[in-house]
């Protein structure tokens, strides 16, 4: 039927047989718009319906088959193949003639890249996800922290100006405390290792209470910890400073005045961590990225072998390295790009001889973050995750938020 009742187009210059890539009998639920944005070409589209079943591969294969052997059949060709000659009988239009049959240039040509379609999406379909339990190294999922939105104890709130993501960066020290950045309320909170709160850290006050104001500053995105000394920057009216905490008192060494461009030397060889880079302070008291580089190989292998099962893999970061080198990777993916809540993060491991180690697959639903995902490797090799979700919408010309869930998630390696 869906063959019969279109007109063909073997002699245009212009035939077009991508329609015809949308199966009518499978895809009753999605519109055209919504196929396509399952990849970034028709082949990663196919593949990615098939992966997540919704469409079948040995139906969509044939598929494929019929509409290349269509224009043989358009030209009387006589099929040895049983099943095409009983699929081409049905068809009003089908007279066979011979099993030598003269096809025109175009056609010859949409039969070609239709074989290399057929060719692309099998080899897309065939990637396998990685299974962990068949990896050397094994993880083990922990929630050591639920939190809600707000300004209360324990609770975290938005940042900026433009609500578009919540509590970050996160870092860890020797003793798994666990320091969360709270820029909305300007405070960094610190856990213990079983996700209680034991203090919080007030690093800016917004309002100048003289003038009955409020200040402006940037700050908070940056912190480090050395000696049980928590450090976190401020960019306070044109001047790049620092504030340090004792982490054991909650005492304020250093205020507002610790000038990061006079310090420097004291601080030089302190990293600071944002959310997915590392910083030095440099002799100009600005901070200067450590950005490490990503080795290619690594990306290229991740990108040829692993999944993409639930979307497009249109993102591939590098996290950084642990105490014995081992080399840390995501994969950020998503179904349609423009769609909040169809996310999907994929952390893989490699050793120093590009050996994986260990893969996590994790499902994200209306995730904020402003920078990427916000993700900590310890140098013994446990992994942080801090979850922050919600919806950002705009109703009657205001900007809305409907607040989701708070988790820092831990995947401990299993020695």
């Amino acid at each position: 039927n869906y063959f019969s009742n279109r007109e063909y187009k073997g002699n245009c210059t212009m035939y077009e047989f991508a329609r015809k890539w949308i199966p009518p009998y499978v895809l009753t639920d999605l519109k055209e718009s919504e196929f396509m944005g399952y990849g970034s070409n028709e082949q990663e589209s196919i593949s990615k319906l098939i992966l997540i079943g919704k469409l079948d591969s040995d139906v969509e294969f044939r598929y494929l088959s019929l509409l290349r052997n269509e224009m043989y059949a358009r030209n009387g060709y006589i099929f040895q193949d049983e099943d095409l000659k009983a699929f081409f009988n049905q068809m009003p239009w089908y007279k066979p003639i011979s099993e030598d049959v003269q096809l025109n240039a175009y056609e010859r040509y949409n039969i070609r890249k239709i074989k290399e379609l057929e060719g692309k999406v099998k080899a897309i379909v065939a990637i396998k996800e990685p299974n962990p339990d068949t990896l050397s190294e094994k993880y083990i999922k922990k929630v050591i922290l639920k939190a809600k939105w707000g300004d209360g104890e324990g609770e975290f709130e938005l940042a900026g100006e433009s609500p578009v993501y919540g509590p970050e960066p996160i870092i860890i020290d020797k003793e798994n405390n666990v320091y969360i950045v709270d820029q909305g309320n300007a405070r960094i909170a610190k856990y213990n290792d079983k996700g209680e709160l034991e203090r919080y850290f007030n690093y800016y006050n917004y309002t100048d209470y003289q003038t009955k104001t409020v200040k402006w500053a940037i700050g908070g995105n940056l912190v480090a910890i050395q000696d049980n000394i928590l450090y976190t920057n401020l960019y306070y009216y044109k001047k790049y400073s620092i504030i340090s905490f004792n982490v054991i008192t909650g005492e304020i060494i250093e205020k507002v005045n610790y000038n990061s461009i006079k310090y420097h030397k004291e601080l030089t060889n302190m990293i600071f961590y944002d959310t997915n880079e590392k910083y030095k302070i440099g002799e100009t008291g600005e901070f200067k990225s450590l950005k490490e580089r990503k080795e290619d190989s690594v990306v290229n292998m991740i990108e040829k072998n692993y999944p993409r099962k639930l979307g497009t893999n249109y993102f591939i970061s590098y996290l950084g390295l642990d105490s014995l080198k081992n080399k840390y990777y995501e994969a950020y993916i998503t179904r349609i790009r423009s769609t909040i809540g169809s996310d999907y993060i994929c952390l893989y491991k490699f050793s120093k001889d590009n050996k994986l180690l260990a893969y996590i697959g994790y499902p994200l639903k209306d995730y904020l973050a402003s920078e990427g995902t916000i993700i900590h490797i310890t140098p013994n090799g446990d992994i942080y995750f801090l979850y922050p979700s919600g919806k950002v919408f705009i109703k009657d010309w205001k900007q809305k938020f409907i607040p989701g869930k708070i988790q820092l998630i831990k995947w401990e390696l299993q020695k």
